[in-house]
């Protein structure tokens, strides 16, 4: 979809990279209908210099504002369904509350989406949304790679899940 107010998209993304506790860079406008990242009080780009983790931000918060996007101001955002593909996985522990919040606050406390998927390899990460969307609707699902190199997707319950230190247990065990 396409975002009706581009600077109002850049405003929100600038504003979550402070809420975040990520300081001294910001998305500005950049010659006709562009824009990059810059340090504060320099114009040249600075993507290159970004970590992984701040890089994955970023993308993240942009990834969000297009999910917000709409091609008009009447449009209703209707029968969208949002997949997040492990938003953790370069960040340090500092960030996993803040980005687990922020997915609550953009799709889970809406009705704006039909349904949203989150992929995650994190235990913690995963914890963390467990204990902030505890609704009935929500259903977990295992995805098992077998030996066919083929994946099943199995549904589980909360009390399946294992932390690290027992899953390393139960595939030595098994």
């Amino acid at each position: 979809d396409k975002t009706i107010n581009i600077e109002k998209a850049i405003e929100s993304i600038n504003y979550q990279l402070v809420l975040l506790g990520l300081h001294g860079f910001e998305i500005k406008p950049f010659e006709d209908k562009f824009y990059r990242i810059v340090r504060e009080n320099e114009s040249k780009p600075e993507f290159k210099s970004l970590s992984e983790g701040e890089k994955m931000i970023i993308s993240f918060l942009y990834f969000v504002e297009l999910c917000k996007g709409k091609e008009s101001e009447t449009e209703e955002i209707q029968n969208k369904i949002v997949v997040i593909d492990d938003p953790i996985s370069s960040l340090s522990h500092n960030y996993i509350f803040n980005v687990a919040q922020l997915i609550k606050k953009e799709f889970f406390e809406t009705s704006n989406y039909l349904q949203i998927f989150v992929l995650t390899h994190s235990m913690y990460f995963f914890h963390e949304l467990c204990k902030i969307h505890n609704k009935k609707d929500k259903k977990l699902f295992r995805i098992v790679r077998g030996n066919d190199k083929s994946s099943s997707i199995l549904e589980m319950t909360q009390n399946e899940i294992q932390n690290d230190y027992q899953a390393y247990w139960k595939i030595l065990k098994d």
